[in-house]
């Protein structure tokens, strides 16, 4: 089911003078079998205005999730989603918004990010909307970790992204962000685990446990929370290191295998050549590049004789400290050092990609293999540019990112779940 409408409304969210909205409360249900993760979001919208209306809202969802179901109960009639082309998908969607009747859509903007348009809801209606995805949980220090994320980050667009026919790349992934929204976050989440559980921690959230039929229900501690940061659970369960294999029919009686590991590698301490790409662009202000600052000189510190290194940073335009990767040894630590002591996030846009671009097609050194690390907050409209520099390269360098949890970042002007 695709594409998107070209006219967005305010509607999803007060505004700051407190004009009434129609987006009117957000549920989560998750079920969890072992590594397998089945989520449904259900979101209510009350045209409370005098005429009919259409809305647009973008939601996250996790990257990795696969949406499997569409439907929406519009006084007290269930319409269920079908999937089509985007652009037959577009058409019908407008052919119904032109007749007059109810239309519903919901379109993949970015694999991490949907929008859901509902059009011509009468006045005084009520129509819930449901989306069903599943998504297969990673393993994180003997624990399963399960993250409903809640907020959108503002991403920024290099020129190219700005410009275009109808609605650019940056007016699509950056729609208008609201200080705060009228309705919360309502969260059930139904744990089977083949083993018995031993922990079960939010870092994120207060949450609440109850055991019935030895299974395990999580709620929220809170009746409803706001949307200002994603939701992370993790569970600790005997044997989710251990393979298994599940078996299962569909109502055609078609059968489907599932298989799951936990691989266990071996630590490699041989050297590298290891380059730092580092974000020192305005949206690291505060404790990002607070913490990236600490990061780096604990990541100087564990590097082991052998290797070759250097640090490259980035904003606007970009920036290396040595001109090719100098040998790891104490005049060039020392020199890093003061280089990641004297970082700022002061260099204006987050132009990623003509930094990592410089980094992977500079010649690599004889017998090192390449760890290209990079350290950043920000989003990128360019997503799609940046992934393919990184698979041009993959014989010749490998490319990990980190950055600051996402549910620690409060009020820095995100769109929240259900948000316009």
């Amino acid at each position: 089911m695709s594409e998107t409408v070209t006219t967005y409304t305010r509607a999803g969210l007060f505004t700051t003078a407190d004009v009434p909205v129609p987006l009117a409360g957000v549920s989560v249900v998750a079920d969890i079998v072992n590594l397998c993760a089945r989520v449904t979001v259900t979101q209510r919208f009350v045209n409370r205005e005098a005429t009919p209306l259409e809305a647009v809202y973008l939601f996250p969802l996790d990257e990795g999730a696969a949406v499997c179901g569409f439907e929406a109960l519009i006084d007290g009639t269930l319409v269920v989603g079908a999937s089509m082309e985007r652009e037959a998908a577009f058409a019908q969607y407008d052919d119904a918004m032109q007749e007059g009747h109810g239309a519903y859509l919901l379109d993949e903007e970015r694999p991490d990010m949907f929008q859901a348009s509902v059009g011509n809801l009468p006045p005084g209606k009520e129509a819930l909307l449901k989306i069903t995805y599943v998504s297969e949980l990673g393993v994180q220090d003997g624990a399963l970790r399960f993250v409903v994320p809640t907020t959108i980050s503002p991403r920024y667009a290099p020129g190219v992204d700005r410009v275009g026919v109808g609605r650019s790349d940056e007016q699509t992934l950056n729609p208008p962000r609201e200080w705060r929204v009228p309705y919360g976050l309502n969260l059930t989440v139904n744990l089977a685990m083949s083993g018995a559980i031993g922990r079960i921690e939010s870092p994120s959230h207060p949450i609440a446990m109850a055991v019935t039929d030895g299974r395990t229900t999580v709620t929220l501690a809170a009746e409803e929370v706001a949307l200002d940061r994603d939701l992370v659970l993790t569970v600790a369960a005997a044997g989710l290191d251990a393979p298994c294999a599940w078996i299962e029919k569909d109502q055609t009686g078609a059968t489907a295998v599932a298989v799951s590991y936990v691989p266990t590698l071996p630590a490699d301490p041989r050297p590298a050549e290891v380059v730092f790409v580092v974000d020192e662009s305005g949206s690291m202000q505060g404790s990002s590049i607070e913490q990236v600052r600490n990061a780096l000189q604990l990541c100087l510190r564990s590097m082991i004789a052998g290797c070759r290194f250097n640090i490259v940073s980035f904003g606007s335009k970009f920036e290396a400290l040595f001109p090719e990767s100098r040998p790891y040894d104490e005049s060039s630590l020392a020199a890093a050092a003061r280089f990641v002591s004297d970082m700022t996030a002061e260099r204006g846009g987050t132009e990623i990609l003509p930094a990592l671009a410089s980094v992977l097609t500079q010649p690599t050194v004889p017998e090192l293999s390449r760890q290209v690390v990079v350290l950043t907050d920000g989003q990128v409209s360019n997503t799609d540019a940046v992934l393919e520099v990184a698979k041009a390269h993959a014989t010749t360098a490998r490319v990990f990112t980190a950055g600051p949890q996402r549910w620690r970042r409060r009020g820095r002007g995100r769109s929240h779940l259900g948000s316009c």
